[in-house]
């Protein structure tokens, strides 16, 4: 493991980064499942959904 950053930013700045590039496009696709996910458009991060009880 290197000390030195690949990049230069952190892994949520590159999420950012490319949500606010691709938001609205396919992010990831489970072809086996048949799944899709999408970058949130605008690239806003949505919370996670509250633990169930």
């Amino acid at each position: 493991m290197s000390g030195v950053p690949l990049l230069g930013e952190t892994i949520g700045e590159n999420l950012g980064r490319a949500m606010s590039r691709f938001g609205g496009h396919e992010a990831l696709v489970d072809v086996a499942a048949g799944r899709r996910w999408t970058y949130p458009a605008g690239g806003d991060v949505p919370e996670p959904p509250a633990p169930a009880r």
